[in-house]
């Protein structure tokens, strides 16, 4: 019978209290404060949201370096740009340089290269890169890096409408919360952790005003992208997007704002050029939400980030 007793309801909760299955955090505390057991655990499913430009892809291979020096292993499953992309920038969040540099400098001897460095890091990193894979073959993958190195215990997916259509044909409403539910158990069933990155659409949860991912996401805007599937979800914005804040000021008068309401969302432009706002608007495991953001500024020009007291 599917019925649990009072003794056996209180195992189940001492069992959980002394799992010894690896977790892994974030590495920003801001963050893992905020989750249950300070950290993700095996067989959640997270969402990682925002908008185009919103630097989601950043953000997750900052997410994969933290985890890669805390001694986790790591899996990426590169589907949105091509290989080379991927490895280029995860070694600008290494270095804390341009990924562009990188490219310019890769044949010289002060050159990032493959130097021992990035190949140490990687020791537990395996990026995966096929077109339209199903859950069968990224369990193919795993068991595969399992022989090879070591199974990775937090798969990103870059991006979720990417993976396999097939039994998910049909329009992306109905499609997408098919996949997202598959995708839960299949990261119950092999006890990881997957962080699944989905683009929001260009209107908000209104169909009416357009969303140009300068401002909070709110969980409606990612209706029918499977959010009810995940236990966590984060989201990304950036307040220098805001285009009103990106006019001129005789373009903004020319719609109707006065200077002192330009020139506040100018400045706020300014103010915010290179940060990114890192979301927590779900989370199941855990109590907490910080709706506004955690404030991640880029290092210069590379693709490293850091939290902003």
């Amino acid at each position: 019978m599917p019925t649990l007793s009072g003794p056996e309801q209180l195992a189940e909760w001492q069992a959980d209290a002394l799992d010894p299955r690896p977790r892994a955090a974030s590495g920003w505390p801001a963050l893992d404060g905020l989750l249950r057991k300070q950290s993700f655990g095996p067989g959640q499913l997270v969402f990682l949201g925002g908008r185009m430009h919103t630097r989601k892809t950043a953000v997750a291979l900052n997410l994969c370096v933290n985890m890669l020096r805390a001694g986790v292993p790591v899996g990426f499953v590169g589907l949105d740009e091509a290989p080379f992309m991927y490895v280029a920038k995860l070694a600008s969040v290494m270095t804390g340089t341009s990924h562009i540099v990188l490219d310019e400098e890769w044949a010289l001897p002060t050159g990032f290269g493959s130097s021992a460095d990035y190949l140490a890091l990687t020791d537990k990193f395996s990026l995966f890169t096929q077109n339209r894979p199903s859950l069968d073959d990224l369990a193919a993958w795993l068991e595969m890096e399992a022989v090879r190195s070591e199974r990775p215990r937090v798969v990103f997916i870059d991006y979720l409408s990417l993976l396999v259509r097939g039994q998910y044909d049909g329009k992306d409403t109905a499609r997408i919360p098919r996949l997202a539910e598959d995708l839960k158990m299949w990261a119950n069933r092999h006890q990881l952790c997957v962080i699944a990155l989905h683009q929001v659409g260009r209107t908000d949860d209104s169909a009416i005003r357009r969303y140009h991912g300068s401002t909070p996401l709110t969980p409606e805007q990612l209706m029918f992208g499977g959010e009810q599937a995940a236990d966590i979800i984060l989201s990304t914005y950036r307040p220098a997007l805001d285009p009103e804040g990106n006019m001129s000021l005789e373009e903004a008068m020319s719609q109707g704002m006065d200077q002192a309401e330009w020139q506040a969302k100018s400045d706020r432009v300014a103010a915010f050029k290179h940060d990114t706002m890192l979301q927590l608007i779900k989370n199941r495991p855990g109590v907490e939400l910080n709706p506004q953001g955690i404030r991640l500024r880029s290092v210069g020009a590379s693709q490293k980030m850091e939290v902003v007291p």
